[in-house]
């Protein structure tokens, strides 16, 4: 599993590679925990696409307010802050597109997701 995320990696822009990060922490099958500690574990900074910056600060702001940090919370307010930040036209019905992984193999995807986007963040 783990080289097939590396491959996965290999092809990503760094553009795809943010969002796939943001799809990830927005994925309902995604354990509360890990969520807030994939959160926790980039700065905005990061993100060089604005949108998905804005979108990143307000997925964390959510999780970091609410005591459930659960799927539902995301999808019921991430729209709305986004929105009132400026960006009306965000994709949400991809964004919160469920796919078939797992919580761990979510988790592996994030991991490796910050690892590639720590390392090009220069």
């Amino acid at each position: 599993m783990i080289v097939a995320l590396d491959h996965w990696l290999t092809g990503l822009s760094r553009q795809q590679a943010e969002w796939e990060y943001l799809r990830a922490l927005c994925a309902e099958h995604l354990a509360p925990g890990a969520r807030l500690r994939f959160c926790r574990a980039l700065e905005p900074g990061v993100f060089r696409e604005w949108d998905y910056r804005v979108a990143f600060e307000e997925i964390c702001v959510l999780l970091e307010n609410s005591s459930s940090a659960v799927y539902e919370t995301l999808r019921q307010f991430l729209p709305g802050r986004v929105t009132a930040r400026g960006l009306p036209e965000f994709a949400y019905d991809e964004l919160f597109r469920t796919g078939n992984l797992s919580s761990g193999d979510l988790e592996r995807r994030l991991q490796g997701l910050t690892k590639f986007l720590s390392s090009s963040s220069g």
